[in-house]
C-alpha cells in the first residue's frame, strides 16, 4: 500500500532544472517543518470601476513598453562596456550555427516504431532503481560520466525495443535530442526555460555493452565540446518572435532529424517529506 502524488507542470513556467525547484518548494527537509495552516476567510475582490476598466490595458501596455526600451538600453550599454564578451558571445552562436547547420543538413532519421503522430495518450515506464555507486563504477575504467552510462544504457534497451519488431538495428540511424541547461549559475534558483538542445547519434549499431559506451562516451564529449547548444538557444529566441507558420516550420524541421529525446534530472540529495510523512521515491 502507499500514495503516490502526481503533479503536472506546463514547459512555459519552466524546464527542467526549473520544475525541481517547484517540487521541491512542497517539500519538507525535516517532518516537523509541517503544520496545518490557519484557515482564513475568503477575501471578496473590489470589481474595478469603469475607469479603471477602460485605462488598465493602456497602462500595462505603456508599461510593457517603458520596460522593453530599459531592456533594449541595457543590452546595448552592456555591449558597449563589455566589447570583448559580446564579440566572444557573437563567434561561439556563429560556430554553433555552423555546426547546427551541419545537423540540419543530414538526412531525417528513418522510419521506426519510435516515430510516428502524436495522440493524447500518454504512457509512462520506470525500472528499479539502481544504484548511483554501481553506475560510476562502470563508467569509471573508461572515464565515463554518469550521463554516459545512463544513454548507453538507455541505447541498448533501445537497440534491443527495435531488433524485437524486425528493425536492422545495425543498419539504422537514432538519434536523440538532448537537452543542456544553459542556466547562468547566478540565476540557478529562477523560473523560465534556459536550454539548448544537441543532436546526439545513438550507438545503436555496437552489439557489445563496454563499446556502445565507449562510442557513446566519444560523442558526449563531442558535444561538450560543441556550441550547438548556444546556437539553438539563440535560435528558438529568434523563432519565438517570427510569425507561427515559421516557427511551425522550424519545429518541424528539428524534430524530423531525431527519433526520441533524452534528458535526466537530478533528484533531491537529502530525505524529503511531505505534511509530515516520508517521501520514499521521486521520478520526473
Amino acid at each position: 500500500g502507499g500514495s503516490a502524488l502526481i503533479t503536472r507542470m506546463h514547459h512555459c513556467i519552466g524546464d527542467g532544472t526549473a520544475s525541481v525547484l517547484v517540487a521541491r518548494a512542497l517539500f519538507d527537509t525535516s517532518p516537523k517543518d509541517w503544520r496545518t495552516p490557519a484557515a482564513k476567510p475568503p477575501r471578496r475582490e473590489a470589481k474595478p470601476g469603469l475607469v479603471e476598466r477602460l485605462f488598465t490595458p493602456a497602462i500595462d501596455a505603456a508599461e510593457w513598453s517603458v520596460a522593453a526600451v530599459r531592456s533594449v538600453v541595457g543590452g546595448a550599454i552592456d555591449a558597449a562596456t563589455h566589447p570583448q564578451q559580446l564579440a566572444e558571445t557573437a563567434a561561439l552562436v556563429l560556430a554553433g550555427a555552423g555546426t547546427l547547420a551541419a545537423e540540419l543538413l543530414k538526412r531525417p532519421d528513418p522510419r521506426s516504431p519510435l516515430k510516428g503522430e502524436f495522440g493524447p495518450g500518454k504512457r509512462v515506464a520506470w525500472s528499479d532503481p539502481v544504484r548511483l555507486a554501481d553506475v560510476k563504477a562502470i563508467g569509471a575504467p573508461l572515464g565515463a560520466k554518469i550521463n554516459d552510462v545512463l544513454v548507453a544504457a538507455m541505447t541498448g534497451a533501445l537497440r534491443h525495443y527495435l531488433k524485437q519488431r524486425g528493425v536492422d538495428v545495425d543498419g539504422t540511424t537514432v538519434r536523440a535530442m538532448v537537452p543542456v541547461d544553459l542556466r547562468p549559475p547566478g540565476r540557478a534558483s529562477e523560473l523560465g526555460n534556459e536550454f539548448g538542445l544537441v543532436i546526439l547519434e545513438l550507438a545503436m549499431g555496437s552489439k557489445d555493452p563496454l563499446a556502445r559506451l565507449r562510442r557513446t562516451k566519444a560523442h558526449m564529449d563531442e558535444l561538450k565540446r560543441s556550441p550547438e547548444a548556444v546556437a539553438i538557444l539563440a535560435l528558438f529566441n529568434i523563432f519565438g518572435h517570427t510569425p507561427k507558420a515559421v516557427e511551425d516550420l522550424a519545429v518541424q524541421l528539428f524534430g524530423s532529424k531525431a527519433s526520441v529525446v533524452m534528458t535526466n534530472v537530478a533528484g533531491p540529495q537529502e530525505p524529503l517529506y511531505l505534511a509530515g510523512v516520508p517521501i520514499e521515491r521521486v521520478m520526473f
